[in-house]
């Protein structure tokens, strides 16, 4: 296949990317800054977001996938008033962009996948969500996450769209994990506010292969849950992690510490949603690492 990734430098992006080198498709990398890359190992970085929509359509041509994973990451900063704002415009911009590229190509691409996450639904300690399940509410990234997906919706009538709501991707030397494990192996682990927060996590290699297969199956449309199938408690995922690192489980974090740490930001880790795949379930998707502790014996190996 021939593919275009938006937002191809991050955790996700170069994870991807190593899996279709593998298979030998050929990739496109829109950047902000393609003078920064250089085109090697069969990648090509075009400019973007540089009001050069044709320009980037042309380029595109014969393009059979586009994955947008554009937009600033939510863990950069605290939460202020324009980081809140930086966060939302980053990714409501980029998928407009991405709108006014197709609606220039000659040819629209088979599929695009857009980054999403499980934040679209209300934070709940007793509900269980699924891609069905509302979206309505007023919690910050719940209004990110529904309008930048809803930017996405005049594409639907061009070709397949897919919008991959992400839940916390488990990365052994980026993204939350490595901060999430630190606290254990200074000896000084425990449960974060009140431990009933659910977390629903995946690993990356999980994430990897449900975008491959976003990408190949046709019967995939909308929304899909990328998150392993058995989310945890907090206090559960804790303890799992002072097992892997054989690290004791016991020195608690109050939540209102991690409001004067983190600010608005303490939602991300205090707050949770149980989401499962049911999308991906139905479409026999096989996840490597199902469990927590399977997941995290392969992370601190």
């Amino acid at each position: 296949m021939k593919i275009a990734i938006a937002g191809g430098s991050g955790m996700i992006g170069n994870e991807l990317m190593k899996r279709f080198k593998k298979d030998h498709h050929s990739l496109i990398v829109l950047t902000r800054n393609p003078s920064t890359d250089r085109d090697a190992d069969g990648v090509r970085y075009v400019k973007w977001l540089d009001d050069n929509s044709e320009e980037v359509a042309h380029e595109l041509k014969g393009v059979d996938a586009i994955i947008n994973l554009a937009g600033r990451s939510i863990n950069d900063g605290r939460w202020t008033k324009e980081e809140r704002r930086s966060i939302y415009t980053s990714r409501i911009n980029a998928s407009n962009e991405l709108v006014r590229i197709v609606d220039r190509m000659k040819k629209a691409p088979k599929v695009i996948v857009q980054a999403s996450a499980i934040g679209v639904y209300h934070t709940s300690k007793t509900k269980e969500y699924h891609e069905g399940s509302s979206t309505e509410g007023r919690e910050f990234l719940q209004i990110v996450v529904r309008d930048w997906e809803r930017a996405l919706e005049p594409l639907q009538q061009k070709t397949r769209v897919v919008y991959a709501r992400l839940g916390v991707v488990l990365h052994p030397t980026e993204g939350a994990f490595p901060l999430m494990k630190l606290p254990y192996q200074l000896f000084a682990g425990g449960t974060i506010a009140s431990g009933e927060q659910w977390v629903s996590w995946v690993h990356i290699d999980d994430v990897v292969g449900a975008f491959d297969t976003m990408l190949k199956d046709e019967a995939l449309f909308g929304p899909v849950n990328v998150t392993a199938p058995y989310p945890v408690r907090m206090k559960q995922f804790g303890k799992a992690i002072g097992h892997a690192l054989h690290r004791p489980h016991y020195f608690p974090v109050p939540k209102p510490l991690l409001e004067i740490v983190l600010g608005r930001k303490n939602e991300i880790i205090t707050k949770g949603q149980c989401a499962k795949p049911r999308v991906l379930q139905r479409a026999q998707f096989h996840f490597n690492y199902p469990t927590i502790d399977s997941a995290l014996r392969q992370l601190t190996k």
